[in-house]
């Protein structure tokens, strides 16, 4: 053992717990060999900055030993501590991870230790997390809502369809509503885009900016109405991801909207305009992107304006 190796694990027992938990931050990168059995007995530290520390450092070992200490940490009084241990968890993707992230989506568990487990079990993508986050979707705590969302959006199961798309109408937490519009983003059947086009008019920005952008993704041509409207939202954050969606749906029926927008005052929402109406590739777009190459004090908005003319030339040159 190197004289460094030695320093630290003596500070792993010294009185001051700021030098206990350095230590633990400074052993892996030591040259001493049984890294995990020294770091295994600091999740048993008083102090829960040394606890959590710990938990970290215990990343990529894969030691069943090493599962086990940090699923009993999910129960430990303080929040970082747990939520380094889910964390370290999921890192780990290993099927010996699941059985004790799963006991703590039964009844009973503080919240933050179910929101934890919920956040290591998305990772995992076990099947088996699928019925209780689908019951959790229900709990008093937004915290283990939105993490519930999170496991149910990365599983991908259409029967979870049906209750993503009435979180992301009804749930009263915007964050939750916005985590499950995104989670809808892998199917489009006729509940999902009736779903989306709602939360377009959702009384949160941060919810109808993901809508916007889900829409896009889903290519939901019905919903093009939806955002040639939205494209008036006071958000210029809404008004950015509708451009995009338009452009990815290359909707003629937003030519007029995005063209309007090529004067915005933000340079991001000009240049998404100028990408989208080179999309769509509508000959009416070319005077106001021939200006906009021109004049735009932006140098990206003036790239995406001459970019767009090229593309709808190629497109006039082939019909």
């Amino acid at each position: 053992m190197s004289d460094l190796a030695e320093t630290l694990v003596a500070r792993l027992n010294d009185p001051d717990p700021e030098l206990r938990r350095l230590a633990v931050m400074e052993l892996p990168y030591s040259d001493e060999h049984d890294i995990a059995a020294l770091l295994l007995p600091r999740l048993e530290d008083p102090s829960a900055l040394v606890r959590a520390e710990a938990a970290r450092a215990l990343e990529g070992f894969e030691e069943i030993e090493v599962v086990q200490a940090l699923a009993e940490r999910l129960h430990d009084g303080d929040a970082q501590v747990r939520k380094a241990s889910a964390e370290v968890l999921a890192e780990l993707k290993l099927p010996a991870s699941a059985p004790p992230l799963l006991d703590l989506l039964e009844p009973g568990p503080a919240p933050e230790a179910q929101a934890a487990a919920l956040r290591a079990l998305r990772a995992l993508r076990v099947p088996e997390a699928h019925a209780p986050a689908l019951r959790l979707l229900g709990d008093a705590d937004p915290a283990v809502r939105r993490e519930a969302v999170g496991v149910l959006g990365y599983l991908r199961l259409q029967s979870a369809l049906a209750e993503l798309a009435r979180v992301a109408q009804d749930d009263p937490d915007p964050e939750v509503r916005r985590i499950a519009v995104g989670a809808l983003g892998y199917a489009a059947d006729d509940g999902v885009a009736q779903a989306l086009t709602r939360a377009l008019a959702d009384g949160n920005w941060i919810v109808r900016e993901e809508a916007a952008q889900t829409l896009g993704k889903l290519r939901l041509l019905g919903a093009v109405p939806q955002l040639v409207l939205a494209m008036e939202d006071p958000y210029w954050q809404v008004r950015l991801k509708a451009a995009r969606s338009l452009g990815q749906l290359k909707a003629a029926a937003g030519v007029e909207a995005l063209v309007a927008t090529l004067g915005h005052s933000i340079s991001n929402l000009r240049k998404e305009a100028a990408i989208a109406l080179g999309e769509i590739g509508d000959a009416r777009a070319l005077p106001a992107l021939e200006q906009a190459a021109a004049t735009d004090a932006d140098p990206d908005v003036r790239k995406m304006a001459g970019l767009g003319i090229a593309t709808i030339a190629q497109a006039s040159s082939r019909a």
